[in-house]
């Protein structure tokens, strides 16, 4: 036989593993497939209030539950990102093993402080979090994912929410600047977590006559 298969009561095999798969690459293939189906990562019930500011935007992804645009300070090369990920009730990875593969995505120059790892209590929920400044180099995801240039003098705070009804990532990632300007709103935005709470919704996109052919821009 080319793979283990898993049985019903019924006693036919239902799903056929393939040869060489462990349990950590089943369990993985599951929550690549969860993420698939309709509503799975978007059903989250973790809200926030928006400043008036930022420009919600449409996700990208199924993993983003929420994506917001944060316009550039006078004089910073690109503008900044919110984005609000939530993968499931109990998918996500633990506090350290994030933390660490975060780490390794921002390279720290000689002028730039080290990371700053805190605690902060977000409405009802204790969140960790990571400020780092460097020169962070976005992940391509997948063999067949173009690789993403290194962003040099980016400030991107990462936290780690966890609620009852899961975890949540949230990041604020843009230039050094513009991050200092909109740290306090950021802030006001973690603290405003509250589960039940709507989170926006971006413009209704207008009709056009043709497809775009544009890619959708990756994120920083």
């Amino acid at each position: 036989m080319s793979g283990r298969g898993v049985y019903p009561s019924d006693g036919k095999p239902a799903v056929r593993a393939p040869r060489g798969a462990t349990p950590m690459n089943l369990r993985l293939l599951c929550v690549a497939f969860l993420l698939l189906l309709p509503g799975v990562a978007r059903s989250a019930p973790l809200g926030f209030d928006v400043p008036e500011q930022w420009t919600v935007e449409r996700p990208i992804s199924r993993m983003r539950v929420f994506q917001a645009h944060v316009p550039r300070a006078e004089g910073d090369p690109r503008d900044g990102k919110v984005i609000v990920y939530y993968f499931g009730p109990q998918a996500g990875g633990g506090v350290e093993a994030n933390l660490e593969r975060w780490k390794k995505q921002v390279r720290r120059g000689e002028d730039d402080p080290e990371p700053k790892r805190s605690e902060r209590r977000c409405g009802p929920f204790r969140a960790t979090i990571l400020d780092q400044t460097g020169t962070y180099t976005p992940p391509s995801f997948g063999p067949r994912a173009p690789k993403r240039p290194p962003l040099p003098g980016t400030r991107i705070i990462n936290v780690i929410l966890p609620t009852p009804e899961g975890t949540y990532f949230v990041r604020l990632v843009g230039p050094k600047k513009t991050v200092a300007a909109h740290y306090a709103r950021f802030l006001a935005f973690l603290d405003s977590a509250a589960l039940g709470k709507r989170l926006p919704l971006p413009p209704a996109s207008r009709p056009t006559s043709r497809p775009s052919s544009r890619p959708a821009s990756p994120p920083e």
